[in-house]
């Protein structure tokens, strides 16, 4: 019957236990430090792990395997050591469950990770949206015009997150619904409108689809047809070729309106963007292909990437005639929204003030109004306007407006 009692306790599943390490001469209400004793598995040495916390000897059960309140420990600190020890009890199973075959050193690091006296290293699945956006922004090699959308979309899913009650945004909490979320935020809290929502909503679908790609998630759901806000057609508003003769032949008085109306012709009879624009030189760019005049250079609209960014552009009379005019030093330009603002001042005193139908989204909602042309022309709309004489003046296929304007 002996012999049947001590095969059974050998038999017995090892369980964590905790001891108290008393040392000689210390009296019974001395603080002693508390271990974890554990032999998870056979033929290894026994795990002897420290909590860091001490209680005096009558203030622990050993039987309960609890502590007690009393005289020399608070009920507030018993508490806390009882819900601690619970809790490593609990997790030392939970790591020999799934790591039988673990040591000593990494069993003691698990611990620590749990208690927190060590910082668990963040794995793929540990980040959070904003935390995987930050590095995708870091990464990035895309043109600094691309890079600062990136940091806009990510300060406003940033002010979106601090409004949820739910913390930060997980992939996992990742769908239409919550795309649909942030396009209504940035209605309500910026004005944007719908076709600026939508842009946001593609840099984020951009971000997710990146992580995805890397093994940070398995999320599919940014896949589905309904993750997006339809874009919508809005009023895109160009000059004639008569309003180009009148605005070039009108005396302006400011050097700066000069600038900007010699610049914003060039674009106009270029069709290049304004950042090209912004660095376009005679002596670089300028040259003759088979006795044509062209303008030769690599363009790109946000991208280092691209594999053909060529763009070859025939010099028109009009433009040959401004250069001629400026002695072929084409003007520096100011910062875009100067130049926006300026262009709508100098056509005004052109007086080029047709009315103009406006369709435009504004917190989501559309407005339709009727605005004289001066007022809705930008920097933009000297592309439009390159667009549509070249369609409608020159006759030129679009197919092959296409490779001029890249």
């Amino acid at each position: 019957m002996e012999t049947n009692k001590v095969k059974s306790k050998r038999n017995r599943k090892s369980r964590p236990r905790f001891n108290l390490e008393l040392q000689s001469g210390k009296s019974k209400r001395a603080p002693h430090l508390i271990f974890l004793i554990y032999r998870y598995k056979k033929d290894a040495p026994r795990l002897k792990y420290s909590i860091s916390e001490f209680v005096p000897k009558v203030n622990f059960d050993q039987k309960m395997q609890r502590v007690i309140a009393g005289t020399r420990l608070a009920e507030l600190d018993a508490d806390r050591i009882n819900t601690k020890l619970r809790g490593l009890y609990d997790e030392a199973k939970r790591i020999a469950a799934e790591n039988p075959s673990i040591d000593n050193k990494e069993f003691k690091l698990q611990l620590d990770y749990f208690i927190g006296d060590k910082k668990r290293p963040k794995t793929k699945a540990d980040y959070s949206l904003l935390e995987y956006f930050r590095l995708f922004i870091n990464r990035s090699t895309n043109h600094e015009r691309t890079i600062q959308k990136y940091e806009t979309t990510f300060n406003q899913i940033q002010e979106f997150e601090n409004e949820r009650i739910d913390g930060p945004i997980l992939f996992d909490q990742i769908n239409a619904e919550l795309a649909e979320q942030l396009a209504n935020f940035l209605y309500r809290t910026r004005e944007l409108s719908q076709n600026s929502a939508s842009r946001s909503i593609q840099v984020l679908k951009q971000v997710v689809k990146d992580a995805h790609e890397n093994g940070y998630h398995s999320n599919t759901m940014y896949q589905s047809r309904k993750f997006g806000i339809r874009r919508i057609k809005t009023s895109k508003h160009f000059l004639e070729v008569e309003e180009l003769e009148k605005l070039a032949s009108t005396r302006l008085s400011k050097e700066s309106y000069q600038r900007t109306r010699d610049l914003w012709l060039i674009g106009a009879y270029t069709g290049l963007r304004i950042s090209d624009l912004h660095r376009l030189d005679y002596d670089k760019h300028f040259s003759s292909i088979d006795g044509i005049d062209v303008i030769d250079l690599n363009t790109f609209k946000g991208r280092t990437t691209k594999e053909d960014t060529r763009v070859v552009i025939p010099v028109l009379p009009q433009l040959q005639s401004i250069l001629k005019r400026l002695n072929y030093n084409i003007p520096k330009s100011y910062s875009d929204q100067r130049m926006n603002d300026y262009i709508k001042d100098v056509l005004k005193l052109a007086e080029i003030d047709r009315t103009v139908e406006t369709k435009k989204s504004k917190a989501g909602k559309i407005e339709i109004d009727l605005k004289p042309i001066y007022s809705q022309i930008t920097n933009h709309s000297a592309r439009y306007t390159f667009v549509n004489i070249m369609l409608n003046d020159f006759n030129i296929p679009a197919i092959e407006l296409v490779k001029i304007t890249g």
